[in-house]
């Protein structure tokens, strides 16, 4: 194990342990100011990562599996609103440990979320990044604005962790393990199909190549069957959902007849609707300024010519700002990992720069902490 390797390994430690804690420590701090009484670790854990919204959700099918009865169904919001993987993993994971779902599921986010510390930091200096780059990616990602979403029974860590798991292996020719994680990739949101736009470009380049070289269609295919088979498998995660949605209801795209009907998510044009958003009430122009103020950084992509990074950040822009309801534009943005390395080369140069951006992630993230422990609508 080599020096460098050894303080890579310590600085990600630090830098998960010290946004863990400080999420933690902001938490305590409203409590005590609020007054709120929380009656042990168990709870106080509960109440801060797994009482919330989606939360909620999860642990429902986590403990009980898909509500298919009727008033159920008809309600509109349904669970088949949620992707499986993490709940029934924390239903897993929760029987094996011996503790409740919710608990679990806050367990499986912290573990993710390590664990796509490390896999982000591989994908930075494969794209070129000092060792002091990757580290400020990784700052800015780990006290990036709602961070405390990475820790809770939410989607965010296990989505970054197969995502960076499936992208990483497949850049290092790993293609089985790659086709494993991207398959379980779609099991977890929708928009992890968008994992594809790496394999299809990294393929259109190889057939390109191939081309130039005139080899026939068999050398191709042969040369190439590990890429091929990444992308094939990717779709199984979502397929599968399908699948199961089909058995229970009839309705095979469930999942979106649920957020169409239940949250109102229709698709419009992309930015179409971004000044009437604005518009709305302050929650919705926060998300869609603060959806916007990511999508602008996402920018910082191109003097590095990182085009696949920055074609995978503006396919998931135009899905968010094509929505009729902005609803937690923030929290998909965040997930955006490109966006974080793009950041750290633009202010590489500029350490007062770098400073002031991670200080203002901070602080809105801990002002958006008061807002998740209070339940306010606009931490969602």
């Amino acid at each position: 194990m080599t020096s460098n390797y050894k303080n890579s390994v310590w600085i990600i430690l630090i830098i998960f342990l010290a946004s863990r804690l400080l999420n933690v420590g902001v938490f305590i701090l409203i409590d005590e100011i609020s007054g709120n009484k929380r009656n042990n670790f168990t709870d106080t854990i509960i109440a801060y990562f797994a009482s919330n919204h989606d939360s909620n959700w999860y642990a429902a099918i986590a403990e009980n599996g898909y509500d298919t009865s009727p008033d159920a169904l008809a309600s509109g919001q349904t669970e088949y609103a949620f992707y499986p993987l993490l709940p029934y993993t924390a239903r897993g994971f929760g029987t094996l440990l011996g503790i409740e779902p919710r608990l679990a599921g806050v367990l499986i986010s912290n573990l993710a979320f390590l664990t796509a510390l490390f896999l982000f930091r591989i994908y930075c200096r494969e794209r070129g990044a000092t060792e002091d780059i990757a580290t400020k990616a990784s700052l800015l990602l780990a006290f990036c604005p709602m961070n405390f979403l990475f820790s809770s029974f939410y989607t965010e860590s296990l989505f970054l962790a197969f995502t960076l798991a499936g992208l990483v292996c497949f850049e290092q020719k790993k293609f089985y393990r790659s086709a494993i994680f991207s398959a379980l990739l779609t099991s977890i949101r929708t928009n992890g199909i968008f994992i594809l736009i790496y394999y299809g470009w990294d393929l259109l380049k190889e057939l390109r190549l191939a081309t130039k070289e005139r080899k026939s269609l068999k050398q191709f295919l042969q040369t190439n069957s590990g890429r091929i088979l990444t992308i094939v498998a990717t779709p199984i995660g979502l397929f599968t959902f399908w699948w199961i949605c089909f058995l229970q209801t009839g309705d095979a795209f469930a999942q979106k007849s649920s957020v169409m009907t239940g949250w109102h998510i229709k698709l419009h044009i992309p930015f179409s609707m971004f000044l009437e958003h604005l518009s709305w009430n302050f929650t919705t122009a926060f998300w869609v300024c603060s959806g916007f103020i990511f999508f602008l950084f996402s920018f910082s992509l191109l003097p590095k010519r990182l085009f696949r990074d920055f074609l995978f950040c503006l396919l998931n822009f135009f899905i968010f700002f094509g929505s009729f309801n902005p609803n937690c534009m923030l929290r998909y943005s965040i997930v955006l990992f490109p966006i974080y390395l793009g950041l750290s080369f633009l202010f590489a140069k500029k350490p007062a720069g770098f400073e002031i951006l991670l200080a203002t992630f901070a602080l809105l993230n801990a002002t958006l902490c008061y807002a998740w422990i209070a339940k306010h609508y606009i931490a969602i």
